[in-house]
This record gives C-alpha cells, structure tokens and sequence, in this order.
C-alpha cells in the first residue's frame, strides 16, 4: 500500500484485519495514519470494533451443551492415541 492507495475505500479493505492485529508495522502504521485525518473511516472503524467486541462478549456467554463438548474431548482423545500409536503419523 503506498500512498497513492491511501484512500479511504483501500483502508476499509484492512480494517479486520487491523482490528485482529494482523497487519504488518508498516501497514498498521498507515491506516492509524488515515484514521488520524479521516473522521468517516475513525467512526466506521470504531463501530465494527465495537460490533466485534459484542460479538465476542456474547459468544462467550454461550455454553457448549454437554453432549457437544464430550463428542470434542472423545475426538481430541481419539486423535492424540492415534497419534502415539504411530509415531511419525500427524493426524490433525
């Protein structure tokens, strides 16, 4: 991303990325710096980060029912006996 491509349309293609911390320093450091001067993508930027954040607050009030969490634990189970069963075999 150079500065030609500094826009507001071409930051918004990185703002889940940039919420994730999944940018590189250069790139993070581009789009705080269009969002110091851009107003419109401070505020959109801040309304996704606020929709994520509801997102995972709710998520994690929600509990794994009883019977899904045993198929989970007897598939991870399953896997790691495979595993030292035959060693050299990845069997994730």
């Amino acid at each position: 991303m150079n500065s030609k491509e500094l826009n507001c349309n071409n930051v918004r293609k990185y703002f889940y990325a940039f919420l994730d911390g999944e940018l590189n320093v250069e790139k993070n450091i581009k789009i705080l710096a269009h969002l110091n001067m851009c107003c419109k993508c401070s505020l959109r930027i801040e309304k996704e980060r606020l929709l994520q954040e509801r997102v995972k607050e709710t998520v994690l009030k929600v509990k794994v029912p009883a019977y899904l969490e045993q198929i989970i634990l007897r598939s991870i189970v399953f896997k790691i006996v495979k595993m030292w069963s035959c060693p050299g075999l990845l069997v994730w």
